[in-house]
């Protein structure tokens, strides 16, 4: 629940015990339920944790109440913003109301008010402490990928797509808007719609295969739509006659070494090869989108165009788009991005004609947060140690068995040689749900935190409930302020049937 006002002149007596509040006169609203709740609160641009209580009077009973405006004028709103003490009258607060605290009660003293309110902010800051396991989003250095992906598209003049099948944490959605990115590129029904009603706008829309039960879905709410085979193109192209339509394309080049992600494997199932087309196009095909590439540099993503160009250039002529795809890791560190600048100007010059898309996926939300886990158990066996934690490597890491590739823990390296090295355990029944082996400065404890580095991009669309395992809350912070939680409970293992 989020509710918004603006700050007025209150009765200030928070001021005489150190609790100052903010009274607010409210804008948007919908929370009117008596009592203390601990709250997020965002002001000058910036985020804190804080308190507020909601009451008809203060808490302190007696003869010269005020009210504060609101919108009906019967509700009193107060807020005290943690660690803040600025004049901000006149300003607009948005509240970010996480827990209830407790329910209104008459206080009879300032002394005990002042009491009340030290056990009050106790337990306010217990709440909104960043639960365990989870995935923590930091705003702030997903604002550093944004920016630096903003600039390529300033620099080059192409489009650039949000690929949902990397990320769909919809709440952070805002966060590319501010940047320009509000067009995403879908593969499933619940991806277009996500994107169609949290970003407002079409959506480009890729499939494998369509289907007699889902075509209707991505044709509502797309502007694109790419067709993987000339089956599927002749089957449903009457379906999608007011979208802008192209073909998937396999260029036969790629430098993804792991079989599992590369598209362009021998018998692929994904693009149509050269050699496969007929000698021109149908005359409603408007583009043609090749995806060969998986975190990968700019010089494969140079190659990769010149390899496009090369099996496909005939055909250039007569659209109006072409899609790159993803895999464009512009974010990585060391990735040269002038280098991808000149090869897509050089593509550009020789067919201005052409809109050019990317969608990179990874590169949006590469190193913007981790997964906090924890120890909860120490097993020694045959000489190795398997510390066991509460997260699940097959349930809440797939991409790191499937890839496979060994994160990056904090506070650790990836040795097998040491005092204190250790497998890192799963707590499924799975019997391969581990990971190892990390070296550690010290000896593990049961109740430490283990985190792993760089864990939001992939990782969290593609956790499974495997033997019934929570996910991990999911929380969005900026600057060490968690400003957005999501817990999962039961509810979301068994559903109620609509």
């Amino acid at each position: 629940m989020t509710i918004s006002g603006t700050v007025v002149q209150g009765l200030q007596r928070g001021r005489k015990i150190n609790f100052p509040t903010a009274n607010l006169a409210l804008i948007k609203s919908g929370l009117s339920d008596l009592g203390v709740y601990a709250v997020r609160v965002l002001v000058q641009g910036k985020w804190y944790m804080g308190m507020m209580n909601i009451g008809l009077k203060s808490e302190v009973q007696n003869k010269d109440t005020a009210i504060a405006p609101t919108l009906d004028n019967s509700f009193l709103y107060e807020v005290n913003i943690f660690n803040f003490d600025k004049d901000i009258y006149g300003e607009i607060l948005t509240v970010d109301v996480v827990k209830k605290i407790r329910d209104e009660k008459k206080i009879t003293s300032l002394e005990v008010l002042k009491n009340q309110l030290q056990e009050d902010k106790k337990i306010a800051l217990e709440m909104m402490k960043i639960p365990n396991p989870a995935y923590v989003l930091q705003e702030e250095l997903l604002e550093k990928n944004l920016q630096i992906i903003s600039d390529v598209r300033t620099r080059t003049g192409i489009e650039i797509l949000v690929a949902l099948k990397s990320f769909a944490l919809w709440k952070a959605f805002p966060v590319f808007k501010r940047f320009g990115f509000d067009v995403a590129t879908a593969s499933s029904p619940n991806e277009a719609r996500l994107a169609y009603e949290e970003m407002g706008s079409a959506i480009h829309v890729f499939s494998p295969c369509y289907t007699d039960c889902n075509i209707e879905e991505f044709v509502k709410y797309g502007s694109h739509i790419t067709f993987n085979s000339i089956n599927q193109y002749e089957r449903f192209r009457s379906m999608a006659e007011f979208m802008s339509v192209g073909l998937r394309v396999n260029p036969e080049y790629s430098e993804v070494t792991t079989d599992l992600y590369n598209p362009t494997g021998a018998g692929s199932r994904l693009g149509i090869k050269a050699g496969a087309l007929p000698a021109e196009l149908p005359s409603d095909i408007d583009g043609l989108h090749c995806h060969t590439l998986c975190e990968s540099s700019a010089e494969a993503s140079a190659k990769l165009i010149e390899a496009f160009e090369t099996r496909f250039g005939k055909f250039l002529k007569s659209l109006k788009w072409v899609n790159f795809g993803g895999g464009h890791l512009m974010t990585r560190e060391g990735y040269d991005t002038d280098t991808l600048v000149n090869a897509l100007l050089s593509f550009k010059n020789k067919y201005p004609h052409l809109k050019v898309y990317l969608e990179p996926g990874s590169a949006f939300t590469w190193q913007t947060g981790y997964l906090l886990a924890r120890v909860e158990d120490i097993i020694i066996n045959d000489g190795i140690k398997t510390a066991i934690l509460n997260i699940s490597f097959s349930c809440h890491l797939p991409d790191c068995l499937e890839m496979p590739y060994m994160p990056d823990v904090r506070g650790a390296k990836i040795s097998d040689d040491g005092q204190h090295v250790y497998r890192l355990g799963g707590n499924s029944c799975l019997a391969g749900d581990f990971m190892g082996s990390w070296e550690f400065d010290h000896a593990l404890q049961v109740g430490e935190e283990i985190i792993f580095e760089d864990m939001i991009h992939y990782t969290m669309v593609k956790t499974t409930t495997f033997n019934g395992l929570s996910h991990p809350s999911i929380v969005i912070a900026k600057d060490g302020i968690s400003t957005y939680c999501r817990d999962f409970t039961f509810a979301d293992y068994k559903p109620r049937l609509a």
